[in-house]
Protein backbone atom coordinates (compact mmCIF):
# COMPACT_ATOMS: atom_id res chain seq x y z
CA UNK A 1 0.00 0.00 0.00
CA UNK A 2 1.51 3.29 -1.03
CA UNK A 3 1.09 6.58 0.78
CA UNK A 4 -0.11 9.65 -1.13
CA UNK A 5 2.74 11.81 -2.33
CA UNK A 6 1.22 15.10 -1.21
CA UNK A 7 -1.16 14.63 1.72
CA UNK A 8 -1.67 18.38 2.19
CA UNK A 9 -1.98 20.15 -1.17
CA UNK A 10 -0.89 23.76 -1.31
CA UNK A 11 -3.84 26.07 -1.65
CA UNK A 12 -3.52 29.01 -4.06
CA UNK A 13 -3.25 32.42 -2.47
CA UNK A 14 -4.94 35.56 -3.66
CA UNK A 15 -1.73 37.62 -3.54
CA UNK A 16 -0.03 38.15 -6.88
CA UNK A 17 3.40 36.59 -7.20
CA UNK A 18 6.26 39.11 -7.50
CA UNK A 19 8.00 39.14 -10.81
CA UNK A 20 11.23 40.67 -12.06
CA UNK A 21 9.70 41.55 -15.41
CA UNK A 22 7.87 44.85 -15.54
CA UNK A 23 4.70 45.09 -17.54
CA UNK A 24 4.00 47.92 -19.94
CA UNK A 25 1.39 49.35 -17.58
CA UNK A 26 3.68 49.46 -14.51
CA UNK A 27 5.97 52.46 -14.20
CA UNK A 28 9.36 51.73 -12.67
CA UNK A 29 9.54 53.27 -9.19
CA UNK A 30 13.28 52.74 -8.86
CA UNK A 31 16.05 50.37 -9.78
CA UNK A 32 15.16 46.69 -9.82
CA UNK A 33 17.01 44.29 -7.52
CA UNK A 34 19.95 42.59 -9.20
CA UNK A 35 19.02 39.10 -10.48
CA UNK A 36 20.79 36.43 -8.40
CA UNK A 37 20.66 32.68 -7.86
CA UNK A 38 18.56 30.98 -10.53
CA UNK A 39 18.35 34.27 -12.43
CA UNK A 40 22.00 35.35 -12.28
CA UNK A 41 23.91 36.20 -15.44
CA UNK A 42 27.48 36.28 -14.16
CA UNK A 43 30.66 35.50 -16.02
CA UNK A 44 30.78 31.91 -14.69
CA UNK A 45 27.22 31.21 -15.85
CA UNK A 46 28.01 32.57 -19.34
CA UNK A 47 31.22 30.52 -19.56
CA UNK A 48 29.55 27.28 -18.49
CA UNK A 49 26.59 27.94 -20.80
CA UNK A 50 28.94 28.14 -23.78
CA UNK A 51 30.86 25.09 -22.56
CA UNK A 52 27.70 22.98 -22.09
CA UNK A 53 26.17 24.17 -25.35
CA UNK A 54 29.35 23.26 -27.26
CA UNK A 55 29.55 19.83 -25.61
CA UNK A 56 25.91 19.14 -26.40
CA UNK A 57 26.55 20.15 -29.99
CA UNK A 58 29.54 17.83 -30.31
CA UNK A 59 28.59 14.77 -28.24
CA UNK A 60 24.99 15.40 -27.26
CA UNK A 61 21.84 13.74 -28.52
CA UNK A 62 20.47 14.45 -31.98
CA UNK A 63 17.90 17.21 -32.39
CA UNK A 64 14.76 16.33 -30.47
CA UNK A 65 11.39 18.02 -30.14
CA UNK A 66 11.54 21.51 -28.65
CA UNK A 67 10.30 20.37 -25.23
CA UNK A 68 12.87 17.54 -25.00
CA UNK A 69 15.96 19.08 -26.61
CA UNK A 70 18.60 20.02 -23.99
CA UNK A 71 20.21 22.60 -26.30
CA UNK A 72 16.88 24.38 -26.75
CA UNK A 73 16.27 24.38 -22.99
CA UNK A 74 19.75 25.79 -22.35
CA UNK A 75 19.26 28.50 -24.97
CA UNK A 76 15.83 29.58 -23.66
CA UNK A 77 17.19 29.81 -20.10
CA UNK A 78 20.14 31.86 -21.38
CA UNK A 79 17.83 34.26 -23.25
CA UNK A 80 15.58 34.59 -20.17
CA UNK A 81 18.52 35.41 -17.90
CA UNK A 82 20.02 37.79 -20.47
CA UNK A 83 16.73 39.69 -20.77
CA UNK A 84 16.42 39.96 -16.97
CA UNK A 85 19.98 41.28 -16.79
CA UNK A 86 19.33 43.84 -19.54
CA UNK A 87 16.13 44.93 -17.81
CA UNK A 88 18.02 45.36 -14.53
CA UNK A 89 20.74 47.42 -16.30
CA UNK A 90 18.09 49.61 -17.96
CA UNK A 91 16.40 50.27 -14.61
CA UNK A 92 19.66 51.68 -13.24
CA UNK A 93 19.92 54.34 -15.92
Amino acid sequence: MSAPRDPQPIEPTDAAEPTAILGDDEPASGPLPKPRGDDGFGILYRFFFRFQYTLLHIIGPPRLTASMDPRTRLKTDYVRRRDLHRQWKASLA
